[in-house]
């Protein structure tokens, strides 16, 4: 198995946290339904966790193209990587900021 990149690490080991499932058994090419049995309302789970861990927005127009996991880590690669961190960038905030931030 290929090794993730830093983003995907973190990606692998949020999915696998919330399967309650070894990270090693995750793979890129899983599909998010199919292999690793998330229904809707866990997918969505998943991507509001990616939003707030990366401090991005995902359109409801990109969900479609979000089927296995490395089509997530590839898009949160991209959009992560499209955008240079900066003081509101969830990752360099503080906890106080962070909160100040969701209650907005």
């Amino acid at each position: 198995m290929a090794a993730f990149s830093p983003v995907g690490q973190r990606i692998q080991q949020a999915l696998a946290a919330s399967l309650r499932r070894d990270p090693s058994t995750i793979a890129a090419g899983d599909h998010l339904r199919d292999d690793l049995g998330l229904d809707s309302l866990t997918v969505f789970e998943l991507l509001y966790d990616l939003e707030t861990t990366f401090d991005l927005d995902i359109p409801n127009e990109d969900l479609p193209d979000l089927q296995t996991l490395g089509d997530v880590i590839a898009y949160v690669e991209s959009r992560v990587t499209a955008s240079p961190p900066s003081a509101g960038n969830a990752a360099t905030r503080t906890p106080a900021a962070k909160s100040n931030a969701r209650r907005r």
